[in-house]
């Protein structure tokens, strides 16, 4: 796959496009719509991908489809530079040569309809397809082919986009482009010991925790947003609109979660998880959660879901793609924190997705023998003609769930006297011994959380998950070819191990064996950050989960660093100070592109520093 260019090479010529408020050439959309356009001559402009924000396209249904009318807000334009995409093209711009016609006042809600339908076409399109050339899940979350087909519809046909998606959409291609000014982050280079930063332009000076999750409480007044928080606004405002109306509601969750990928992306925490929860809620009204025959045997006055049936094989298969992408969308981020998920697994009934070449040709996959999500075994059980990488990647964040839901509520299952969770004899030395010479107990081990069934279980699939995969997707690189969502499903059951074991890990501690798991599981982890940077792949476009799995490994080496420094081991200390180091500038480099990954950077660092006493060295 190509190198996207970096928007550090461009920023600076790309500044202005996002400016020029006070352009004198400026053409306000009510003076477009209140003048009489009496020029005849058709003008030849450049079709090219343009990045005019503001600027407005009106599509009239009475026009030829190859006749459009352009009044631009603001007119500079700039030709982006894409490997897939290169097209420079010219089209005729007829203006009608009758007076337009005034048009009554507009309430807000037409008002908002009128100003996210202000999208400009050529900027929409280059996004769109910069969209499916290197987001690793656009892919599955539309059909491809169906959806660039829809694009050339007028804007008044039902099939023709939702707008909130086409926000969306461009919100997220704008990272994968220099032609964008990024949105301002902050500046993570001038972070003192202790986890504070500044933020960048358009904040105020105000010194704030790195793990800060309310960040929009430090802008300025004077703030003004970008160009990709400007369409996650217009996509959420569209969102809301039509949700009210009970409009295009598979859309609606479809954008959502791409809204959420920009969030996580640019780690916007709250609005991550406020959101991520809104996708995964509305899903179960859509009956996207649940499947035939497993719906509820209560009579209700509610269909088991409030949208038509699907048109065809391809609709079917997306809807329910788009139900696993928002579930593996809030399980990944809840790793990263202690709060409740939105919904239970229990209530989760679906069909695994199809192979994908399946679902890209629109072949039906006999029910009968698909795997569904409460299958018996399903996470070890993997048969060749239903899994590829991307049927891997859903079973993983299942495993992520199962780990998150035993962390978050083995204490309350332990009050109500859940069997799972007892306490159970035969695992008195499961992991380690804990008796004296004379044979007496060193602690209480029935307060030992790793003692119970439930954990022992959970921690055998996380240690069998990769052994269990066909031969044929046991290489995330076969070849030297990264598979996103297969290299992705390699890193998962390594960081369930950390995430299952740190709690009650001592590092330090000869006979811990749960130390010895967590130090096990980082190394892998990096094993595989080694094998993807010694590939020509940009690591900037593989699926935002790696930034945290790797964040997780450089954690787990520095207490083992830290340890190494207590126990005078000076060839142990030099070890893993560079493995952390090496770990912290993979994070860095994906940090180029994703400011999540920059953040998760210099968390790392800083964790190093309180932990170590030592600022850690990142190669460039």
């Amino acid at each position: 796959m190509p190198k996207v260019p970096t928007s550090k090479s461009d920023s600076g010529s790309a500044s202005g496009i996002l400016n020029g408020s006070n352009h004198p050439n400026v053409l306000k959309r009510n003076q477009v719509r209140n003048n009489p356009l009496v020029h005849a001559k058709a003008e030849m402009v450049p079709y090219a991908s343009s990045v005019c924000p503001h600027g407005v396209l009106t599509l009239s249904p009475a026009m030829p489809s190859d006749r459009v009318r352009l009044a631009f807000d603001r007119m500079p334009m700039r030709v982006l530079m894409h490997p897939r995409v290169s097209f420079c093209q010219t089209i005729p711009i007829v203006h009608s040569m009758k007076p337009a016609v005034l048009e009554p006042a507009k309430n807000r809600y037409e008002k908002l309809e009128n100003r996210i339908n202000e999208l400009e076409a050529m900027l929409k399109e280059s996004r769109v397809e910069i969209f499916f050339a290197f987001h690793p899940h656009a892919g599955r979350l539309f059909h491809g082919p169906s959806f660039m087909s829809s694009l050339t519809l007028p804007p008044t046909h039902p099939k023709f986009p939702s707008t909130a998606v086409l926000h969306a959409i461009c919100a997220v291609g704008s990272l994968y482009t220099v032609a964008v000014v990024p949105t301002p982050q902050p500046n993570l280079n001038q972070v003192a010991p202790g986890g504070f930063c500044e933020f960048g332009p358009g904040y105020q000076p105000l010194r704030v925790p790195l793990d800060e999750i309310f960040n929009d409480r430090h802008k300025s007044e004077n703030h003004v947003d970008s160009f990709a928080e400007q369409q996650v606004n217009f996509a959420r405002q569209a969102c809301d609109h039509q949700l009210s109306q009970g409009l295009r509601l598979l859309e609606i969750v479809q954008a959502q979660i791409i809204c959420n990928w920009w969030y996580w992306g640019h780690a916007k925490w709250v609005e991550l998880f406020m959101i991520s929860a809104h996708a995964l809620r509305t899903c179960v009204p859509l009956g996207l959660n649940t499947s035939t025959p497993f719906q509820s045997i209560a009579d209700s006055l509610r269909a088991p879901t409030i949208l038509p049936p699907p048109e065809d094989i391809t609709e079917e298969e997306m809807r329910r793609n788009t139900f696993w992408l928002a579930y593996s969308m809030e399980r990944q981020h809840g790793c990263s924190n202690g709060w409740a998920l939105s919904l239970d697994e229990s209530d989760v009934t679906q069909m695994l997705p199809v192979k994908g070449e399946l679902f890209d040709f629109g072949t039906p996959a006999t029910p009968d023998i698909r795997q569904w999500s409460h299958t018996k075994n399903v996470l070890l059980t993997h048969p060749d003609d239903q899994t590829d990488s991307f049927t891997l990647y859903i079973k993983g964040n299942m495993l992520l769930s199962r780990v998150k839901a035993y962390n978050l509520r083995f204490r309350s299952k332990r009050f109500k006297g859940d069997e799972d969770v007892a306490y159970d004899p035969s695992y008195a030395n499961y992991w380690e011994p804990h008796h004296t010479a004379e044979g007496y107990p060193t602690k209480d081990l029935s307060t030992d959380p790793r003692r119970t069934p439930l954990f022992v279980e959970i921690d055998r699939i996380a240690m069998s998950f990769r052994a269990s995969f066909p031969h044929h997707l046991r290489n995330p690189m076969p070849d030297g070819v990264v598979d996103s969502h297969l290299y992705t499903a390699h890193l998962i059951p390594h960081v369930a191990i950390i995430l299952l074991h740190d709690p009650h890990a001592h590092v330090g501690s000869a006979g811990c064996m749960s130390a010895f798991k967590i130090l096990e599981a980082a190394r892998a982890v990096l094993d595989l950050i080694y094998a993807v940077q010694s590939t020509s792949y940009d690591i900037t476009l593989l699926d935002y989960f790696c930034a945290f799995c790797w964040f997780m490994a450089g954690r787990v080496l520095v207490r083992f660093w830290h340890a190494a420094q207590e126990a005078k081991s000076e060839e142990q200390t030099i070890t893993l100070r560079a493995e952390v180091e090496y770990i912290a500038s993979a994070i860095t480099k994906f940090g180029e592109r994703i400011p999540l990954a920059s953040r998760y950077s210099r968390m790392l660092n800083d964790i190093a520093y309180n932990t170590c006493g030592e600022k850690i060295y990142i190669q460039m």
